[in-house]
């Protein structure tokens, strides 16, 4: 049936072509269209090296209901047309990267064809079979990828911008060229004549103009406190090492989240972030996590355990950084969830290869200091891009560990589904790369009520008082924007 719909579709190697225009100008222009995607490095360091933006969508896949049933839809844009498939999302995504597989050399840059999207935390139920118990406050589909026909690109270290589009049409090769720059002259065009250099350069334009009064959490302190009670004796009966328990903040937002996005951008940059528009709703992500990157067959995987608040002053900054460094219980957090993701890829990679590269690095970010640790491994030629995320998804950092066993102890003490947050966000290519972040520092606006989650890793020595305040402090990054904070 997905045959028959796509019909002949097929696509020839992207045409890249060079713009001076820069992400936050292209955004500027375009965050108000439905199917928005941009995932930002604002800072270009390290793993941020590129930032890229859909523009034109050629295919929307989004589930429609993980728990009764698999169902997925999708919708072809050249047909203006939508059927519904009952086949798991994942071997949709399958089909589909196998169907347009770029099987031509293509140039260096890792994502310049394919999908931009996000995977919830519920979308592990493809997975794993697990018990549906939480209520869902905040209905969004489990999957949701976009595929577009025309990407900007923008290249930090070498600060160069470009266009990458593609023809889907099965025409030959050179009419095929032609049709996908004229796609990019298109949005060239379009987009020069709509920007406006006030917009961008006022920064008070991006600013949240909304007082936060009152916001509300899902659970009390008291209520808090007693979970992390509940899940130490988990441990100590031995049913689980460790388990990431969550909670959510939730207050009405009617101003554009756009300019919420730009403003937490600039205040606390991060090099998975994303924005992404769906109409309805909305997500803010500005996560400092990589779930998986792979790139012609190199895997890498990075876990976030623990976390100090940035010091008021240098010498206070410099004792949370080597606390957070010698720390034998988040040292122990780590560790866990290292020997779980090896486990993870294991599954997927050549016999020998996974190795960690680093156990131990701290990464500093405007107001906390984060513990990682890098995983490297090959793939193996018998497993492809779907199922590596298969086996990593959903990170150990964010279930706890054994992650089956962890998983079903958070599904009965998180009072709600978790929907985007601790899922992924991120791109995969038509040419075989992928780069999905973790969804932590995230946030979805959907219905002018804007929603984030937020949480930490549990073992058997935690302090519920200390874990109680890193879930205030990795608050921080959304909460600062506004003024009146408090709890109603």
């Amino acid at each position: 049936m997905l045959d028959d719909f796509l019909g002949r579709l097929e696509i020839n190697k992207p045409v890249l072509e060079r713009t001076s225009m820069k992400p936050d100008e292209v955004a500027c222009v375009c965050h108000d269209l439905s199917y928005f995607s941009y995932l930002k490095s604002p800072d270009g360091r390290g793993d941020g090296r590129y930032s890229f933006i859909g523009l034109s969508p050629f295919i929307v896949l989004k589930s429609i209901d993980s728990k009764s049933h698999k169902l997925v839809e999708i919708q072809l844009f050249q047909k203006n047309e939508v059927i519904r498939v009952h086949e798991d999302p994942f071997d949709v995504l399958r089909n589909l990267l196998d169907r347009f597989q770029i099987k031509e050399a293509v140039d260096d840059i890792p994502f310049l064809a394919g999908g931009i999207g996000y995977l919830a935390y519920e979308s592990v139920h493809f997975i794993e079979k697990l018990p549906f118990t939480q209520s869902c406050e905040v209905n969004i589909p489990d999957v949701m990828w976009v595929f577009y026909d025309v990407l900007y690109i923008y290249d930090h270290d070498k600060e160069e911008g470009y266009f990458s589009a593609i023809d889907y049409s099965n025409h030959l090769r050179e009419r095929s060229i032609q049709k996908a720059k004229s796609k990019i002259s298109y949005w060239q065009k379009r987009l020069e004549d709509q920007f406006i250099p006030s917009n961008y350069s006022n920064p008070g334009i991006l600013r949240p103009k909304t007082t936060l009064s009152p916001f509300h959490t899902n659970l009390s302190k008291e209520e808090y406190l007693s979970v992390i009670q509940e899940i130490k004796e988990y441990i100590q009966r031995g049913d689980i090492y460790q388990a990431n328990f969550t909670y959510r903040y939730y207050f009405p937002y009617p101003d554009n989240p756009y300019h919420l996005f730009q403003s937490v951008s600039k205040d606390h940059p991060t090099p998975f972030s994303a924005y992404l528009n769906y109409g309805d709703f909305q997500i803010l992500s500005f996560s400092p996590e990589r779930l998986v990157q792979c790139e012609r067959g190199k895997v890498l995987v990075q876990p976030m355990k623990g976390t100090r608040p940035r010091g008021k002053s240098l010498l206070e900054d410099e004792k949370l950084k080597a606390e957070l460094l010698n720390s034998e219980k988040d040292g122990a957090e780590l560790l866990m969830i290292v020997d779980l993701l090896r486990n993870d890829l294991g599954k997927v990679s050549d016999f020998g290869t996974v190795v960690v590269e680093k156990l131990k690095n701290i990464e500093a970010y405007p107001s906390v200091y984060q513990l990682t640790s890098s995983i490297r491994s090959r793939l193996s030629v018998e497993h492809d891009l779907i199922d590596l995320v298969k086996a990593v998804f959903p990170s150990g950092s964010i279930t706890g560990c054994p992650k089956i066993k962890a998983m079903e102890v958070l599904s009965s003490l998180e009072r709600e589904q978790r929907s985007i947050f601790m899922g992924s966000i991120g791109y995969i290519s038509f040419h075989d790369t992928l780069d999905l972040n973790v969804a932590i520092r995230t946030a979805l606006l959907k219905e002018k009520t804007l929603y984030f989650q937020v949480g930490g890793g549990i073992i058997h020595d935690s302090d519920p008082e200390e874990e109680y305040q890193e879930t205030i402090d990795k608050s921080v990054f959304l909460l600062s924007q506004f003024e009146d904070k408090h709890v109603g």
